[in-house]
């Protein structure tokens, strides 16, 4: 009997003593949380949340990232449409008298007469639903809202060939992304294409397969577009970042795919 108190009394204090000494990050690690707010981000010091700073950084939703993200500065050409908080980026916009082309985002673009009192209605600012804008084009239908043939810089538009599922056509040309545009390429294309910072990063952290990243930032952007999702979104950003290779193969690839074909002139 005394011999096992004796034992006892010596593995209660070696006991406590390794709680004491158990490193930090492990005695927190059932206190942090999954993942922290809008507006604050995943400290790595103590594996609680801490809030961004309104105008200097942000986090636009739920999120484990280890910093806050900086806010977005406008360019010359554009303004301030609503100021950097901590749970949202600062949103900009064209100055008056010029708009923001969907398929080139980084530029505004000088309006004809009237622009300022009807922006929503001038062609490249904002899209029309495309329930509304669908119209036939031969035996296809066009899913464009009302424009010019080809895109600012002259190349033809394409359209969705009759019968098929816009949504999964665009998939199977986001499956092909992945091997055509250069990694390098990935998070400039998407920022191009109207993904934030966060969202961007956001799709890193959650998926585990490297190159399936593109492919879920594809399709991010389309739940997100919704309707107004267009392959020559995808295209005008492609050439808006200078990969044109990847541009030409991706469009042989969606008319040779039977998914798309492009828009008659003649319309």
């Amino acid at each position: 009997m005394l011999q096992a108190f004796l034992l006892l009394s010596f593995f209660v204090p070696v006991t406590a003593k390794l709680a004491q000494d158990r490193p930090a990050d492990l005695q927190r690690l059932k206190q942090s949380p999954l993942e922290c707010p809008a507006g604050q981000y995943l400290s790595k010091e103590d594996g609680s949340c801490k809030a961004c700073i309104d105008g200097e950084n942000y986090t636009s939703g739920p999120n484990v990232l280890p910093s806050c993200l900086s806010c977005r500065v406008c360019k010359e050409d554009k303004v301030i449409k609503s100021r950097c908080v901590k749970a949202r980026n600062t949103e900009c916009e064209c100055k008056p008298g010029s708009f923001e082309d969907k398929d080139s985002t980084e530029i505004c673009q000088t309006c004809s007469k009237g622009c300022e009192q009807d922006h929503e209605n001038t062609v490249g600012l904002s899209l029309l639903d495309a329930q509304t804008s669908r119209k036939t084009n031969g035996s296809h239908h066009n899913t464009e809202p009302d424009r010019t043939q080809s895109s600012p810089l002259g190349r033809k538009l394409l359209v969705l060939a009759n019968g098929n599922n816009p949504a999964d056509a665009l998939k199977l040309i986001f499956e092909r992304c992945s091997t055509e545009v250069p990694f390098n390429s990935w998070d400039r294309l998407m920022r191009h294409m109207g993904l934030t910072d966060n969202q961007i990063q956001m799709v890193r952290a959650e998926t585990q397969v490297p190159c399936e990243v593109l492919y879920q930032m594809l399709l991010k952007w389309l739940y997100q577009t919704g309707l107004g999702a267009s392959i020559n979104h995808l295209l005008g950003a492609l050439e808006a970042v200078g990969e044109r290779c990847a541009l030409e193969e991706i469009e042989d690839y969606a008319v040779k795919s039977g998914k798309f074909v492009y828009q008659n002139t003649t319309a």
